[in-house]
């Protein structure tokens, strides 16, 4: 990299990256800005079956949002709808990455 970006780079992570960075931004944070109604709203996520899809598909099936799960690995995608990480999942749309179709539930895969 360039001794311009290494520059920008440094400027940037010693503005938002530390401890007074964090403290400058948090003071712009409002916490009821994350209470959001999902109801009535149909939410299509990718990696549902485990990390931060997983969380999101569960924060969102609990705000009411109907949420469809694409996930690549069938066995790990019907644990995580079995194990109620999804209450609202209507149904798990599973993605083949080689010839890259979609299909509904893994049954007709």
């Amino acid at each position: 990299m360039s001794m311009y970006r290494n520059t920008v780079w440094l400027a940037k992570g010693l503005l938002e990256y530390t401890t007074n960075g964090y403290l400058s931004a948090s003071k712009g944070f409002n916490l009821s800005d994350l209470d959001v109604d999902c109801s009535s709203k149909l939410y299509l996520i990718t990696g549902s079956n485990s990390g931060i899809g997983k969380q999101a598909a569960l924060e969102i099936a609990k705000r009411g949002g109907i949420v469809h799960m694409v996930c690549r690995n069938p066995v790990s995608a019907e644990d995580a709808k079995r194990s109620n990480v999804c209450f609202s999942c209507p149904g798990i749309l599973l993605f083949d990455n080689y010839s890259y179709k979609i299909f509904r539930g893994s049954d007709e895969r």
